[in-house]
Protein backbone atom coordinates (compact mmCIF):
# COMPACT_ATOMS: atom_id res chain seq x y z
CA UNK A 1 0.00 0.00 0.00
CA UNK A 2 2.70 2.78 1.07
CA UNK A 3 4.26 1.91 -2.78
CA UNK A 4 1.07 2.55 -4.54
CA UNK A 5 0.50 5.70 -2.25
CA UNK A 6 3.98 6.54 -3.34
CA UNK A 7 3.85 5.66 -7.06
CA UNK A 8 0.47 7.37 -7.16
CA UNK A 9 -0.12 10.47 -5.12
CA UNK A 10 -2.20 12.20 -6.94
CA UNK A 11 -4.73 9.43 -5.65
CA UNK A 12 -6.71 9.12 -2.54
CA UNK A 13 -5.91 6.38 -0.32
CA UNK A 14 -9.46 5.17 -0.34
CA UNK A 15 -8.85 4.72 -4.14
CA UNK A 16 -6.01 3.08 -3.73
CA UNK A 17 -7.37 0.41 -1.45
CA UNK A 18 -9.98 -0.23 -3.36
CA UNK A 19 -8.12 -0.84 -6.32
CA UNK A 20 -5.94 -3.08 -4.55
CA UNK A 21 -8.94 -5.04 -3.85
CA UNK A 22 -10.27 -5.22 -7.12
CA UNK A 23 -6.65 -6.80 -7.91
CA UNK A 24 -6.79 -9.17 -5.72
CA UNK A 25 -3.66 -7.54 -3.31
CA UNK A 26 -1.42 -7.83 -6.84
CA UNK A 27 0.11 -4.41 -6.32
CA UNK A 28 1.60 -5.02 -9.91
CA UNK A 29 -1.64 -5.02 -11.11
CA UNK A 30 -2.18 -2.31 -9.37
CA UNK A 31 0.56 -0.22 -10.56
CA UNK A 32 -0.56 -1.00 -13.79
CA UNK A 33 -3.72 0.00 -13.65
CA UNK A 34 -3.01 2.96 -12.29
CA UNK A 35 -0.38 4.18 -14.60
CA UNK A 36 -2.83 2.82 -17.66
CA UNK A 37 -5.13 5.96 -16.54
CA UNK A 38 -2.05 7.87 -16.02
CA UNK A 39 -1.28 7.32 -19.07
CA UNK A 40 -4.31 8.09 -21.02
CA UNK A 41 -4.73 11.51 -19.27
CA UNK A 42 -1.72 12.61 -20.55
CA UNK A 43 -2.55 11.86 -23.80
CA UNK A 44 -5.85 13.11 -23.73
CA UNK A 45 -4.20 16.33 -22.22
CA UNK A 46 -1.73 16.05 -25.28
CA UNK A 47 -4.49 16.09 -27.68
CA UNK A 48 -6.14 18.59 -25.91
CA UNK A 49 -3.47 21.30 -26.07
CA UNK A 50 -2.68 20.35 -29.99
CA UNK A 51 -6.35 21.23 -30.28
CA UNK A 52 -6.08 24.44 -28.48
CA UNK A 53 -2.66 25.01 -30.30
CA UNK A 54 -4.25 24.56 -33.89
CA UNK A 55 -7.45 26.13 -33.21
CA UNK A 56 -4.97 29.40 -32.24
CA UNK A 57 -3.32 28.48 -35.64
CA UNK A 58 -6.20 28.79 -37.57
CA UNK A 59 -7.67 31.67 -35.67
CA UNK A 60 -4.41 33.73 -35.92
CA UNK A 61 -4.28 32.79 -40.13
CA UNK A 62 -7.94 34.31 -40.61
CA UNK A 63 -7.11 37.50 -38.87
CA UNK A 64 -4.45 38.04 -41.42
CA UNK A 65 -4.81 38.46 -44.73
CA UNK A 66 -2.39 37.43 -47.44
CA UNK A 67 -0.28 40.14 -48.85
CA UNK A 68 0.84 40.06 -52.71
CA UNK A 69 4.20 39.39 -52.84
CA UNK A 70 6.33 40.47 -55.42
CA UNK A 71 8.58 38.30 -57.24
CA UNK A 72 11.52 39.58 -59.06
CA UNK A 73 12.06 37.13 -62.64
CA UNK A 74 14.82 34.91 -62.19
CA UNK A 75 17.16 33.65 -64.89
CA UNK A 76 19.57 30.95 -64.93
CA UNK A 77 21.64 33.32 -67.46
CA UNK A 78 21.97 35.80 -64.60
CA UNK A 79 24.12 33.13 -62.28
CA UNK A 80 26.60 33.20 -65.62
CA UNK A 81 27.21 36.21 -66.33
CA UNK A 82 31.02 37.32 -65.27
CA UNK A 83 31.48 40.85 -64.13
CA UNK A 84 34.85 42.61 -64.74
Amino acid sequence: MELLRILFEEQDMHTLQRVLEICNGNVLKAIEHFANIRQNQNIARMSFMASRIDKKFCDASKETSPRPQSKSAFFIESLLQVKY
